[in-house]
């Protein structure tokens, strides 16, 4: 019976973290096809930008050092985020709601967009799992910027809930 018991914890061991071993790669691999086709994009206008500058073309140049800029922030960006989402300190809700509330500030703030966040029903020492909090943050991201693009708008209000185990 103490050796079945072992075994079972052992595997259940093994199982976390084969886990874990997957949602790494799975991130390490996007962050990987993240950078490799921001860093091609900016290698193609650069290339272009050189060209430009020979035909002294600066309008076209401008342009195209605004898309390098771009495509820079963008990586940074991306890069931030996955380094947030494998760190082991951001687990709970708690940090995870403090960079949505750092994140809204800054984008809505630029876009002069008032916001408030109501999460009074919420446990701050909720723990998330890595997954969990890259998903939960890429959809908060992505509503922000859907209501800069589309809703214009000069308030938002933003509720987070829990309903049963879900956010």
């Amino acid at each position: 019976v103490i050796i079945s018991l072992i075994f079972v914890i052992y595997k259940i061991r093994i199982n976390q973290v084969l886990k874990l071993q997957t949602v790494r790669n799975k991130i390490a691999r996007d962050l990987h096809d993240d950078i490799g086709s921001t860093l091609g994009s900016i290698n193609l206008y650069s290339q272009i930008a050189n060209i430009k500058l020979q035909q002294n073309k600066s309008e076209e140049i401008k342009t195209i050092l605004n898309k390098i800029g771009l495509f820079s922030r963008e990586i940074i960006d991306k890069t931030g985020d996955a380094v947030w989402a494998v760190k082991a300190s951001n687990d709970s809700l708690k940090n995870l709601i403090l960079r949505m509330e750092s994140y809204a500030a800054s984008l809505l703030g630029s876009a002069n967009i008032n916001f408030t966040i109501d999460y009074n029903e919420i446990d701050f020492e909720m723990k998330l799992e890595m997954i969990q909090r890259k998903n939960i943050f890429l959809i908060f991201k992505e509503a922000i910027h859907n209501i800069i693009k589309y809703a214009h708008c000069t308030e938002v209000k933003i509720h987070i809930k829990r309903m049963s185990k879900q956010i």
